[in-house]
């Protein structure tokens, strides 16, 4: 019943939430299909930063909880940006699923799944390892 709620277009109704694009990389990037990878991720980005602050009414490196959809008049919109898990998302699918570090049981999955296009990457820890603690 929420929908009755929002406005044509907005959340619950016909909304765009932006959760299911981390999960889609996370799914890309267990298939190996780098080039569909980068269809998912890279356009997005791209429309992000060029449709500009004024249609999402943020800033173009925010992640949105949603996005209105084409049934709204403000179509393109974003809103609940920084309160949602897309964001979270969208870090943990980069983060473990592309760049590939991933903590598993036995130690530190390292399985990148990075664009033909990349040079490459270098990542280095952000603490002090502990057996150098002595």
């Amino acid at each position: 019943m929420r929908a009755v709620v929002f406005n044509p277009g907005i959340k619950e109704n016909a909304g765009i939430f932006n959760h299911t694009q981390g999960w889609g990389v996370m799914a890309e990037c267990s298939l190996a299909t780098v080039t569909r990878r980068m269809n998912i991720t890279g356009p997005p980005c791209r429309r992000l930063i060029t449709n500009g602050p004024e249609l999402r009414q943020s800033e173009p490196y925010v992640q949105g909880q949603t996005t209105y959809s084409t049934y709204s008049p403000r179509a393109g919109n974003t809103r609940t940006s920084w309160l949602t898990g897309a964001a979270a998302w969208a870090y943990f699918s980069a983060t473990q699923y592309i760049l590939g570090i991933r903590p598993e049981m036995d130690g530190l999955r390292i399985d990148p799944c990075i664009p033909h296009g990349w040079q490459g990457f270098k990542a280095t820890p952000a603490i002090p390892r502990q057996d150098n603690l002595h």
